[in-house]
């Protein structure tokens, strides 16, 4: 016979089976989504920005999320979601977490031009 590991289970579950103790190379507490506030994002040349993600893990706790620009001559962002406007055009900036992604959509447009002007 084997014996498992004691589990915890949270308030609210209906049931759990304790399972085996993952072996090194699996998870213990994936991230299973990813969450970020918003999917699109306008900013004039220039302009900078704040994107905020974050993964959900199994245990409900959050998990940090990195980030990534798809066009970085429109738009660059550090690993923690700084984002700077470089020049006009669109641009695809991705937030990973635990091998699930999310991405938004930047626009970036001239000053005077667009809903921008006046």
């Amino acid at each position: 016979s084997s014996t498992h590991p004691a589990t915890t289970v949270p308030p609210g579950t209906p049931s759990a089976t304790p399972s085996p103790t993952p072996s090194p190379t699996a998870t213990a507490d994936p991230v299973v989504r990813l969450h970020t506030a918003q999917t699109r994002l306008t900013l004039q040349v220039g302009a900078s920005a704040k994107l905020v993600a974050y993964g959900i893990r199994a245990s409900g706790r959050r998990a940090k999320a990195t980030w990534t620009s798809r066009s970085v001559w429109t738009a660059t962002v550090t690993a923690g979601g700084q984002v700077r406007a470089r020049r006009a055009g669109s641009a695809i900036l991705v937030a990973r977490a635990g091998g699930l992604s999310v991405a938004v959509r930047v626009t970036v447009v001239r000053v005077g031009s667009g809903r921008w002007a006046r």
